[in-house]
């Protein structure tokens, strides 16, 4: 049997979102993806389920909020940012399962380890930004906008690291 993760109920954000007339349920296992152009709605999605807006119906989370893996399309990181890719690892890798430099290879992060955050390419940043995600191994991953305005290789590329580290 299935064990719910997250179950919204008739959730509305005024002039943002309307599934005021839906129930949806996400189990434990389940991936799903939330398509559709842009602005219509995908991130007042990910607003409402991190309690980032008000909205009104039920949104209730079956795990504590700290099991969530959150990756937006534009990172945060202080700019100009002093720290160095590695030094940005070391962080959030709380406790490594393997060696650093076997965590660089793994994630094709070798080249860029030295880098400071500021001057990574967009791609770059993406990629760094995705491998901490999925490092954390999370209950839940929450991805908006993977691969929102990039051109067509890099794409592709994000989305193969995705399947890639998500596949049971």
């Amino acid at each position: 049997m299935t064990k719910p993760v997250i179950k919204l109920s008739h959730v509305h954000i005024p002039n943002r979102l309307d599934i005021s007339k839906q129930e949806i349920t996400i189990n434990q296992g389940d991936k799903v993806a939330i398509l559709g152009q842009p602005d219509a709605g995908q991130t007042a999605i990910f607003d409402s389920l991190l309690q980032q807006v008000t909205y009104s119906g039920t949104i209730d989370w079956q795990i504590p909020m700290n099991q969530l893996g959150v990756y937006f399309n534009h990172n945060d990181y202080p700019s100009p940012s002093r720290l160095k890719v590695k030094e940005l690892v070391k962080l959030v890798l709380k406790k490594p399962q393997r060696t650093l430099k076997q965590f660089y290879e793994d994630n094709q992060l070798v080249d860029i380890k030295n880098e400071m955050l500021q001057n990574l390419t967009e791609l770059e940043s993406r990629h760094l930004t995705l491998t901490l995600v999925l490092a954390q191994e999370p209950a839940v991953y929450l991805i908006d906008g993977l691969t929102t305005e990039l051109d067509t290789a890099s794409r592709h590329q994000l989305s193969n690291q995705l399947i890639q580290a998500t596949q049971q």
